[in-house]
């Protein structure tokens, strides 16, 4: 609006009772302390752009008026693509959330469409990616199983439930010395880690 009466008046310094300067500076400051600092240095070059307005030639005003409108557009794509990031991870949470829900009711095929919407939204999600392949090692998709926890191992090589998952993968396949070797790395990230104990016991045995 400022910026606009300003174009209006010819660009004199009539837009605010302080000038122009004051009140761009007024106004950066404002946003500033509104918990906006991931736009302090767009807020700060509109301030370094203002200065000097009130003293400048009708050139020079028009021309910081236009970089000011121009900064002030890449502000709002800035924002924008913040709250559209923030409503993703919301949306993901909730997908998380009913998908853990629709697992643990044994609702399986609702599960899996619900992790997949998560990975949608975040390709290399370890959780999502997790219980997907714990999904399909409950099916018996053995090839399925292993091709999503290796992603996340691939990430997060001490993720412990992700290496749950392969090792019982090497159970199931009759791989007993691979095996092994999971459920002692998981002690070694965890040596409390009871179910790890357990399932080394079963495999000597």
């Amino acid at each position: 609006k400022l910026i606009t009466r300003e174009q209006a008046t010819g660009y004199k310094d009539s837009s605010s009772q302080n000038g122009f300067e004051d009140f761009i500076n007024n106004w950066c400051d404002k946003l500033f302390t509104n918990n906006m600092e991931q736009l302090k240095s767009i807020l700060d070059d509109i301030k370094v752009t203002a200065k000097g307005y009130g003293t400048a030639k009708y050139e020079i005003r028009e021309r910081k008026v236009s970089e000011i409108g121009r900064m002030l557009l890449s502000m709002r794509d800035l924002v924008a693509n913040q709250n559209e990031k923030s409503h993703a991870l919301k949306d993901i949470d909730i997908h998380k959330q009913r998908g853990l829900e629709y697992k643990q009711e044994g609702n399986l095929a609702s599960a899996i469409l619900e992790f997949e919407k998560v990975l949608d939204l975040r390709h290399d999600d370890s959780f999502a990616l997790s219980h997907l392949s714990h999904i399909y090692f409950i099916q018996g998709k053995l090839e399925e199983s292993k091709h999503l926890i290796d992603q996340v191992l691939k990430n997060e090589p001490s993720n412990i439930y992700a290496n749950s998952i392969k090792g019982e993968i090497f159970i199931l396949e009759g791989n007993f010395a691979s095996a092994s070797e999971i459920f002692d790395a998981i002690i070694n990230i965890d040596p409390n880690n009871t179910y790890a104990y357990g399932r080394l016991g079963m495999i000597y045995r």
